[in-house]
């Protein structure tokens, strides 16, 4: 059983190079007209806010140790307290995606 799993296996990869249509190595940029605009908002989106999140995520730990420092209540589980950081850096990089998508919609009117 093994041996006829392991053959369909080679068989299906081995034929789908076979009938795999030819691949170009040229670059070709995209077109303008290529992706809706919602579509290339929403790819500026996603770019700020995990590029953000990289920046956000520290400020957030350190603001965090900050108020537990000066006498706020912490939680028992690091996993809750890791869980506030977090939500804490993606609070701060959602804000900044939205500023930044607020601008653009302000500079286009």
């Amino acid at each position: 059983m093994k041996k006829l799993i392991a053959l369909i296996l080679l068989m299906t990869i081995v034929l789908s190079t076979v009938f795999s249509a030819e691949v170009s190595l040229a670059y070709e940029p995209y077109q303008k007209e290529e992706f809706p605009q919602w579509a290339l908002e929403l790819r500026r989106a996603e770019t700020i806010f995990f590029g953000s999140f990289a920046l956000t995520l520290p400020l957030a730990i350190g603001a965090y140790n900050i108020a537990i420092n000066m006498g706020a209540t912490a939680p028992e589980k690091f996993s809750t307290a890791f869980m506030y950081q977090l939500a804490g850096a993606a609070g701060g990089a959602l804000t900044i995606t939205l500023v930044d998508w607020i601008l653009g919609r302000m500079g286009n009117d």
